[in-house]
């Protein structure tokens, strides 16, 4: 599955679906739910990146069917935040709603990295009002040095910057 990161990483789509590929049906035959799991959650990041979004909510709809057994708590999984967001780019917005809403975050919550998947999302859901909530999840990703979470929260914050979405 490592391989599968590192080749969806570099933009290397084709190579990063064959290894996810290879690997899920290896982690099927061994019954390890954990690495099918990582699998899954790739395998649905590299089919969003392909612009496939109902094949990315097929394997993260499995994926959220085998996460429950590995007992992961939720502020640890990234596979309810990466489903959220697949829903909201596929424009169902009612459910990323509902999503953000069961969590009961807000756009004045005190934010910190293990939540910020869910963050961004709620983010996503509402660019206009985000900027505030943006700011704040990209001045602690600065100050922790996680250059990737600081990216991460790019495209929503000019989103809510554009005269377009600021209506």
């Amino acid at each position: 599955m490592g391989l599968a990161e590192v080749a969806d990483q570099r933009g290397e789509l084709d190579a990063a679906l064959e290894h996810a590929s290879e690997g899920i049906a290896l982690c099927r035959q061994l019954a390890y739910p954990r690495s099918l799991a990582a699998g899954l959650a790739t395998l649905a990041r590299i089919r969003q990146a392909e612009g496939d979004l109902p094949g990315a909510l097929d394997a993260i709809e499995e994926d959220w069917r085998v996460a429950p057994s590995l007992g992961v708590t939720s502020l640890l999984n990234p596979v309810p935040a990466l489903r959220a967001r697949l829903l909201l780019a596929q424009g169902d917005l009612a459910a990323a709603v509902r999503w953000t809403g069961e969590r009961g975050l807000g756009q004045d919550d005190q934010v910190g990295s293990p939540r910020e998947p869910a963050y961004l999302v709620l983010a996503q859901d509402r660019p206009g009002r985000a900027v505030a909530l943006l700011d704040r999840l990209r001045a602690l990703a600065a100050a922790q040095g996680r250059t990737g979470s600081v990216i991460a929260t790019e495209r929503p914050l000019a989103a809510s910057r554009s005269p377009i979405s600021a209506g």
